[in-house]
């Protein structure tokens, strides 16, 4: 398990600066970092993850951990103020609605336990989606009729 390399010899604006000349627009030199950014919850649990003071951190109710990259849509959570010591770790795995944030504990504490989240505002859109597809459906219900009159006209 290697640690994140950090890069000391540019500066963070050097580094934009290549960035910026060889993809203006940033397409692919976005921050990685940024799949786990945002609130997530359960039914259990709300966390909210954002970048301070040049880290992530994971902020709930009861605890403030810091995020460091361990692979692709992953991160290993510790607490700051022993960042050696691994709490959790991280996964975003999915796309879209389907994007879920698993915290569990890490491998070599033996637990089989997991914590899934979703997003915030995909959580609270599918609350009130049964009212839509209900509208939805009774729009489609009515419209049958009528259309089915117009093929009649057509005749």
């Amino acid at each position: 398990q290697g640690m994140p390399q950090i890069n000391h010899g540019l500066s963070q604006g050097a580094m934009d600066d290549m960035d910026h000349e060889e993809d203006p627009l940033a397409l692919f030199s976005g921050d990685a970092d940024d799949a786990c950014i945002g609130e997530w919850t359960n039914e259990h649990l709300q966390v909210r993850i954002a970048h301070e003071d040049g880290r992530l951190v994971l902020q709930s109710t009861k605890k403030e951990l810091v995020l460091t990259r361990s692979g692709f849509n992953e991160w290993l959570v510790a607490d700051e103020t022993d960042l050696m010591n691994t709490v959790y770790e991280a996964r975003v795995s999915g796309y879209g609605h389907d994007a879920s944030l698993t915290l569990k504990p890490p491998r070599h504490k033996g637990s089989d336990k997991e914590a899934v989240l979703r997003r915030v505002e995909h959580v609270q859109m599918e609350d009130a989606e049964p009212l839509a597809a209900r509208a939805q459906i009774s729009r489609r219900h009515h419209q049958q009729p009528e259309q089915q009159q117009r093929q009649r006209q057509k005749q």
